[in-house]
């Protein structure tokens, strides 16, 4: 396990780039670069900042350097029966923490569990004038530190609520439309049951059960279907599932989940139970859009350089706006 400190490193590196006018791109593992980031400016490496700092397994709650291998981070909860309930995708055995809160990325749980902000408990970070500031507090609240994408400046430790793992977990599959999928969907949400993922691959539906061996036999006997394997969840979160190597660009469509399946154009595979609507076109950018507004939400591109725009190029919120300019006045890491 690496622990290596190099906070005031990257203190000095953001200080001389201040002096000079000169603008920094924050790196880690660069495993999401598709999302946008950008690739000006002179690199700041976060990666020799790394160590776990302290697991509390009772109090449930983690404490970490950014530059700390998020594969690490999950090997060393698993070793204690513990995980992180948002279900981060890595994409790249290089990622980083502090990459996996910037991202603000979630896997299938989210919509149950929450994503990275609500168990981002707080931490530090260093803005724009080389000061280290921390947050999780009302002055910078750890909601608009997750996602940030480094606009707010280079996380330096972060503090996680984690969760013990479900004492059973079990993967159903059932051979029915995307429509209907969804209309039952929205039947189960109306029981007690212990779902904690559903999508739908395009061929059939698959759904998560965890909880106590009693909640999962129980809903197990209300939703029918046939076992399937649990791998599929790591495959659907990573993006290896075969859907995704179709060669168009890939579209992520945030949609209302009340609103009914429409055709998009292009293969779709659904995710958070229809909330999350993967796209699989070479359709104009404006054309996407306007099939995403009618399903009540908007279109983020995750291809690089296939299409725009991605995550980094979405408006920003006016209270995040109001952050930045107070943290990076000079916009060292601006994009």
């Amino acid at each position: 396990m690496k622990d290596h400190d190099a906070s005031a490193q990257m203190i000095d590196t953001i200080r001389s780039a201040q002096a000079r006018s000169a603008k920094l791109r924050i790196s880690g593992g660069d495993s999401k670069t598709f999302l946008g980031l950008g690739t000006s400016g002179e690199t700041l490496d976060s990666r020799n900042h790394s160590g776990i700092l302290e697991l509390d397994p009772t109090q449930h709650w983690i404490r970490a350097r950014a530059g700390t291998a998020l594969q690490e981070l999950s090997a060393t909860l698993d070793e204690h029966q513990l995980m992180l309930a948002f279900e981060p995708p890595a994409f790249s055995n290089n990622a980083t923490v502090g990459g996996m809160v910037a991202t603000g990325l979630a896997g299938p749980r989210r919509p149950w569990a929450g994503g990275v902000a609500e168990h981002l408990q707080g931490g530090s970070l260093i803005d724009g004038t080389g000061q280290m500031r921390h947050f999780g507090g009302e002055d910078i609240p750890s909601r608009l530190v997750a996602g940030s994408l480094g606009r707010l400046g280079v996380i330096s430790e972060i503090c996680l609520r984690v969760r013990q793992k479900p004492r059973q977990s079990l993967t159903l599959r059932l051979e029915i439309s995307q429509s209907l999928a969804l209309h039952q969907f929205h039947s189960w949400m109306r029981y007690s049951s212990p779902l904690s993922g559903s999508c739908h691959t395009g061929d059939a539906l698959y759904l998560r059960l965890e909880g106590t061996p009693e909640a999962v036999k129980r809903a197990r006997s209300l939703i029918g279907g046939e076992e399937t394997s649990d791998s599929l969840w790591d495959d659907l979160r990573e993006q290896r599932l075969s859907f995704f190597r179709d060669p168009r660009p890939l579209w992520c469509i945030h949609a209302n989940a009340s609103v009914p399946q429409r055709k998009l154009p292009g293969p779709v595979l659904l995710d958070w139970g229809g909330t999350q609507r993967w796209l699989k076109s070479a359709e104009p950018t404006l054309v996407i859009q306007r099939h995403a507004q009618a399903l009540g939400g908007q279109a983020i591109c995750f291809t690089p350089d296939g299409c725009a725009p991605g995550l980094a190029q979405l408006p920003e919120a006016e209270d995040m706006r109001a952050l930045r300019k107070q943290l990076d006045p000079q916009g060292l890491f601006s994009r």
